[in-house]
């Protein structure tokens, strides 16, 4: 996220979500969706497939 070098952290991330909300509530629930697929995917996929999708 914005280019950090690093996982983004979860905080910041929240509040970020929060304010977008308030802004567009139609497109909370997809970006909550992929980011939590994201999430599962990288603890419970297959790591050849996540390491090529998923930011570490």
């Amino acid at each position: 996220m914005l280019d950090w070098d690093q996982p983004f952290p979860p905080a910041a991330k929240y509040a970020l979500s929060h304010l977008f909300v308030q802004a567009e509530f139609g497109l909370c629930c997809p970006v909550s969706m992929t980011d939590s697929l994201a999430r599962t995917l990288k603890k419970f996929g297959d790591p050849a497939w996540s390491s090529r999708c998923c930011r570490k």
